[in-house]
C-alpha cells in the first residue's frame, strides 16, 4: 500500500504540473522563444531560440506530437540526479502529457548518452506517465513499482545530452493506474517509435 500511494503521488504530481502549468504552443514556425518557453529555456540553455523541440511517439499505433513546452528538466540534489523529459499537446477534452523520468538513485552513476531500462533497478529508477486528456485521477505508467518482469519495459536511449539540448528514442507498456480506485492494471497502452529533442533545463 505504501509503494503504491507513493507511486500515485508521484505520477499524480507529474501530471498535475504538465497540465497547471502555463504554456505556450510551439507550432515550428517561428524561430524565437516567448513568454514562459523563453524564460524557461532561454537563461538556462545558452540562449538557444529553436521552436521546433518535441516528443513525438506511438500510442497503440496512433502518432502523436507533444510541443507544448517539452523540456529534458535536470535536478541535483543531495548526490542525487533527475532527469525528467515532459511535454504536453492540447487535445480534445484537455491537455494530455507525458514524463519520462530517470534518477540515478541509490547509485552514483552520472545520467548521460545511453540506455535505461525499468527492469535496471540496482542503478537507476526509470519511470514513465502517460495522462490522457480530461483526467487527473487516471493514468498509464511505467516503471518497476508497476511491474517488476514487464514482457515490454519502458526503455528510455540517450543519444546525446550536453548542456543545451537531449535526443534520443524511447517505448516500452504503460499500465492502467487509478488513483481514486488504486488499482493497477488490467489495461494498457503500447508507446512505440518514441523520440525527442528537448532543450536541458537545470533546476
Amino acid at each position: 500500500m505504501q509503494k503504491f500511494s507513493a507511486l500515485c503521488l508521484t505520477i499524480l504530481l507529474f501530471a498535475a504540473c504538465s497540465k497547471n502549468t502555463s504554456i505556450e504552443v510551439n507550432n515550428g514556425n517561428n524561430n524565437n522563444n516567448g513568454g514562459n518557453t523563453g524564460g524557461n529555456t532561454g537563461g538556462n540553455t545558452g540562449g538557444n531560440t529553436n521552436t521546433n523541440y518535441y516528443i513525438k511517439f506511438s500510442l497503440d499505433g496512433t502518432a502523436k506530437t507533444f510541443d507544448v513546452q517539452p523540456q529534458a528538466l535536470m535536478t541535483s540534489a543531495f548526490n542525487a540526479t533527475v532527469l525528467t523529459f515532459v511535454g504536453a499537446s492540447n487535445a480534445a477534452g484537455g491537455l494530455e502529457s507525458i514524463s519520462l523520468i530517470i534518477n540515478n538513485t541509490p547509485s552514483d552513476n552520472p545520467i548521460g548518452a545511453g540506455t535505461y531500462s525499468q527492469t535496471d533497478i540496482l542503478n537507476y529508477l526509470v519511470q514513465g506517465v502517460y495522462a490522457p486528456p480530461g483526467s487527473t485521477t487516471e493514468v498509464y505508467a511505467a516503471g518497476a513499482v508497476i511491474n517488476t518482469n514487464p514482457a515490454n519495459p519502458l526503455k528510455i536511449v540517450i543519444s546525446s545530452i550536453d548542456g543545451k539540448t537531449a535526443t534520443g528514442t524511447f517505448g516500452g507498456d504503460f499500465t492502467y493506474v487509478n488513483s481514486a480506485t488504486q488499482t493497477i492494471g488490467p489495461g494498457k497502452k503500447v508507446i512505440s517509435n518514441g523520440s525527442f529533442y528537448l532543450p536541458v533545463v537545470k533546476q
